[in-house]
Parts: C-alpha cells; sequence; structure tokens
C-alpha cells in the first residue's frame, strides 16, 4: 500500500493488485491492474494504534498509582502499628497495679479493643501485600488448644456486655500440634467471631474445630467454622461473601 496526495491536498491510501491472464497453452494474454482505495481502513489501523498507545499509558499509569497506594498502606500500617503496641503494653501492664474493680474493667476494655484494632490494621497490611503479590505464609508448629486459649483472652469479657454465650470447640481426635500459620488464622477466627458479635443479639456463637479427614501420615485437612444466632445472610448475598470489602449493608447505621 501507499499514499497519494490529490491536487485537492488530500492524502488517500491506494492497493495495487495486478492480475495475469493467460491463454490455454499458458503465454501471457493480458495483466490488469487494479487499484484499491484503502483510506478508510489505513485510517482505522491508525485510530486502533493510537488507542492502544493510549491504553497502554494509561495502564501503566494506574499500575504506578496501585503500587504507590499499597505502599503507602504497608507504611501507615507499620506506623500505627507502634503506637498500638504501645497502649496495650501499657494497658496490660496497668492492670498488675493497683486498681478497683471498675478501673480495672475499663482498662481490659481498652487491652481489648487495641488488640481489635490492631488486628484491623493487619489485615490492612495483608491486603495491601496480597495486591502487590508480596504475601506469605509464616508456616510454624503451633498447639490448637493454645490457639483456642488466645481466642478465649481476647473475647473473655463477651457475656458481661451482651446477652450471649460464647462457646469453643476442640473435637476430640484433632491434632494436638499442627504446622500451620497461627496469625492468619486467630486473624481469620478473630474476624469472623467479631462479625458474629456484631449481629447477634441473643443466643450464642460457637467456635468448633473438626478433623475431617487424615490425608497422609503427617497431613489432615481440618475445618474451623463459626455459628451465630444472629440475623444470618440472604441467599442472594452468600456468592458475594468474598468479593474484597463487600458489605450486605453499607449504612451506617447498619444491625
Amino acid at each position: 500500500s501507499y499514499r497519494i496526495r490529490l491536487k485537492n491536498g488530500e492524502y488517500r491510501w491506494f492497493y495495487d493488485f495486478n492480475q495475469v491472464i493467460k491463454n490455454s497453452s499458458g503465454e501471457i494474454k493480458a495483466i490488469r491492474g487494479y487499484m484499491f482505495d484503502q483510506t478508510q481502513l489505513k485510517e482505522s489501523e491508525l485510530i486502533l494504534q493510537k488507542m492502544n498507545e493510549e491504553l497502554k499509558l494509561q495502564t501503566d499509569i494506574a499500575q504506578k498509582a496501585n503500587e504507590s497506594k499499597n505502599q503507602f498502606l504497608a507504611n501507615m500500617s507499620h506506623e500505627m502499628r507502634t503506637p498500638m503496641n504501645a497502649i496495650i503494653g501499657l494497658s496490660e501492664l496497668l492492670v498488675d497495679t493497683k486498681i478497683d474493680e471498675k478501673q480495672y474493667d475499663f482498662i481490659k476494655k481498652i487491652n481489648t479493643s487495641s488488640k481489635l484494632l490492631l488486628g484491623i490494621i493487619s489485615d490492612i497490611l495483608n491486603f495491601s501485600k496480597i495486591e502487590a503479590g508480596n504475601f506469605d505464609l509464616d508456616l510454624k508448629a503451633f498447639s490448637l488448644e493454645n490457639l483456642l486459649s488466645q481466642l478465649r483472652a481476647i473475647f473473655y469479657q463477651v457475656e458481661n456486655y451482651k446477652n450471649i454465650e460464647l462457646y469453643f470447640y476442640n473435637k476430640s481426635g484433632n491434632p494436638k500440634i499442627v504446622f500451620c500459620d497461627e496469625l492468619r488464622i486467630l486473624q481469620v477466627l478473630t474476624n469472623f467471631i467479631s462479625n458474629a458479635l456484631k449481629f447477634t443479639n441473643k443466643g450464642n456463637i460457637t467456635l468448633k474445630i473438626e478433623l475431617l479427614e487424615k490425608t497422609s501420615a503427617n497431613s489432615a485437612k481440618i475445618r474451623f467454622s463459626v455459628q451465630d444466632t444472629g440475623i444470618g445472610i440472604s441467599e442472594d448475598d452468600i456468592p458475594n461473601l468474598f468479593k474484597p470489602f463487600f458489605q450486605v449493608d453499607n449504612s451506617a447505621t447498619r444491625k
């Protein structure tokens, strides 16, 4: 294809095609030349090429903005963890001083709320790591019973301020020691139980740990489940549960 400038100054794209006509003996009888105006097609190709270049530019900009956001979240989370750890540590030291029962109750609530807030900060950091593809699991051996003890310590005051009972079941036959990421499991279960507390006004919340099957001599499939007597979730909203930041009710006064 080639471009020609017409007398009126306009540029047009053309494509030449020659057809060779032969007789029965194979001798060339004639050659016919054809000229096709490809201007519209060529202009469409140039427009498409420009759109692809613009799309690549916008994609690069979006990627850099996302990287900046993840870096900001990571830095912010680290900065917030330092004072939160100080609040938790000082509140635990204050519990051991001479205080009355009401002061003790206030301090323990500060300590519990601080730990929950620290968990939220950790979740923010984890989400930014996942988006950046830098999330690593910290695999180590730990006791399932010790995991439940930590959860009991976090939620030990539940029965004092809500008309519900909290049960923990580590079924018999479960492995005593497992090799996994204890902190991540603790975060997930803390989130599930906290969410159950938000939407359960009476009744109970139950955490069960049960062995489903031993897949080999050194590995097993274990199920952690949280059940509550709260309002529940409609069937239509269940498919959306694993979408990031999805909430069934986005209002500030959700119940």
